[in-house]
């Protein structure tokens, strides 16, 4: 991820002979991934896991979607990344930015300026970075808010937002914390001390 594609040539080969001759297919096509990452190897071995291989074949948004399919996020945005898209560096971008990939991130930051692209996101600020669950400091406020037993429409209220605003962070914070309902988000939140300073949200009204 660095760029040092010399020390990843010499440490893959430590043990690609050995998964090779084993016939350990995911390994094969991992290692022989970043062989081919470092220029060291243009085609894929015939025993390469199918996702791997179609990545080194260039097809990257067949990969991609293979990778969804497995339930493999961080893989099919790398995919993603790897393709001359804007919109699908863009996506592979926001999914590293959402799972706290840093350096894939930056990654696909350098691959979108290479693109042209103009308008590149930043990416999540310290404060999100650092939150256990990725929330931004507003996501923060509205599951406090959702805690202490407020409506969407009253914490639009309260925080001078739109609802449709509120609505937006509810589904958001839901999604990052992987939860069902309002009630399990603010649970998931409390055990991962994502919810501010103190761990712990109000008390309900």
């Amino acid at each position: 991820m660095a760029g040092d594609r010399e020390r990843t040539r010499a440490e893959v080969r430590i043990a690609f002979d050995l998964v090779v001759r084993q016939g350990l297919r995911w390994q094969i096509g991992e290692l022989a991934y970043w062989l081919w990452r470092t220029g060291d190897l243009v085609t894929p071995p015939p025993d390469a896991a199918v996702p791997f291989a179609l990545q080194m074949g260039g097809e990257w948004a067949a990969a991609a979607a293979h990778w969804h399919e497995l339930g493999c996020p961080y893989e099919a945005a790398r995919a993603l990344a790897e393709g001359g898209d804007e919109t699908a560096v863009r996506e592979a971008l926001a999914t590293f930015d959402r799972l706290g990939a840093r350096p894939a991130a930056a990654a696909a930051a350098r691959r979108l300026r290479e693109l042209g692209a103009r308008d590149i996101p930043r990416g999540p600020r310290p404060a999100t970075r650092a939150n256990p669950a990725g929330l931004t400091a507003r996501e923060v406020e509205v599951l406090r808010l959702i805690a202490a037993g407020f409506r969407n429409a009253e914490i639009a209220d309260r925080l001078s937002l739109s609802p449709k605003t509120v609505d937006h962070h509810v589904s958001a914070l839901l999604a990052k914390l992987g939860a069902q309902s309002r009630s399990e988000a603010v649970h998931t939140a409390a055990r991962l001390g994502a919810l501010g300073q103190d761990g712990e949200p109000p008390p309900p009204r």
